[in-house]
């Protein structure tokens, strides 16, 4: 993030970038990444996010403008976090993670996109790719917590949409797209 002049960190993947904040982060200070350019990171099991700080933001946003990692609504571009694991593709496993921006790329018959599973877990303005008809399971978008949150998705190619826990006090689902 960008910052007084000394004080900006660059990492070559979202996973290298987790690890590091991951250890640097505190409870008192909000933590936010933001994607610059557009490319593919390609994974073999789920990405948790699991930087514990007043707040975590991913986002494609660059200093207020959005970057070229923004997918602009096209599937396909921008940054593209691809994984062929058989879980979730990228995951909150912390409180108040929100993921703005961008795709995630399921390439499995049976796994979610986002997993949205954490108190205050936004998934916004994200596109969610899965195989299509050959999925026998899993969901674009995984809200699993209370007060989570998915706004304005895309989701295409998974068995269910998106898909909640019963009960979930407050969780919302708005302004969102999923097609099989």
């Amino acid at each position: 993030r960008y910052g007084s002049s000394g004080s900006e960190r660059i990492y070559d993947s979202l996973a290298a970038w987790n690890t590091a904040r991951t250890s640097a982060a505190t409870a008192y200070v909000p933590e936010t990444c933001e994607i610059g350019m557009a490319f593919d990171e390609l994974r073999t099991s789920t990405l948790y996010i699991t930087v514990n700080s007043a707040g975590t933001i991913i986002t494609t946003l660059v200093n207020g403008v959005r970057s070229g990692a923004y997918h602009n609504g096209a599937l396909m571009a921008g940054y593209v976090l691809w994984s062929s694991g058989s879980n979730a593709v990228l995951g909150a496993s912390a409180y108040r993670v929100r993921f703005d921006g961008f795709t995630v790329r399921n390439t499995v018959a049976s796994g979610n996109g986002l997993d949205v599973s954490k108190t205050y877990a936004v998934a916004d303005r994200m596109i969610a790719l899965g195989i299509g008809a050959g999925a026998t399971a899993g969901a674009g978008i995984y809200i699993g917590a209370a007060t989570a949150t998915a706004a304005n998705c895309i989701v295409s190619g998974f068995y269910y949409g998106i898909q909640t826990q019963a009960n979930l006090y407050t969780a919302t689902v708005a302004n969102c797209t999923a097609v099989k």
